[in-house]
């Protein structure tokens, strides 16, 4: 059961279309009106037109794309080069280690 047949609250964001065949999109809330007793008698229904919002959203969301996958592959890149500088560093200390062990040894 929908809640707008059981007399809940129903808001959504939802395309509809003019009589002139144009299409829309709009947020619309439906709530139920009751009389004194109670009983639900019929909803009122308020629609909020947000097109050219949608409209700049999603122009905006494909202009931004392309900007936001570079950045991802960078950032894919950089933390490549981070586990690589990681784990050359650790090879250096291993090396440095072996050498200051040895010139020890040749000393003693």
């Amino acid at each position: 059961m929908s809640e707008s047949a059981k007399g809940e609250v129903v808001q959504e964001e939802c395309y509809f279309c003019l009589p002139d065949g144009s299409r829309r999109f709009a947020h619309r809330t439906l709530t139920p009106v009751r009389d004194d007793g109670g009983k639900r008698n019929h909803d009122r229904r308020h629609r909020l037109d947000l097109t050219e919002q949608k409209e700049l959203r999603d122009d905006l969301e494909v202009r931004v794309k392309p900007a936001h996958q570079e950045l991802e592959k960078k950032i894919r890149l950089l933390l490549e080069q981070a586990e690589t500088v990681r784990k050359l560093s650790g090879r250096l200390l291993r090396a440095q280690d072996g050498n200051v062990r040895r010139i020890a040894r040749d000393f003693t």
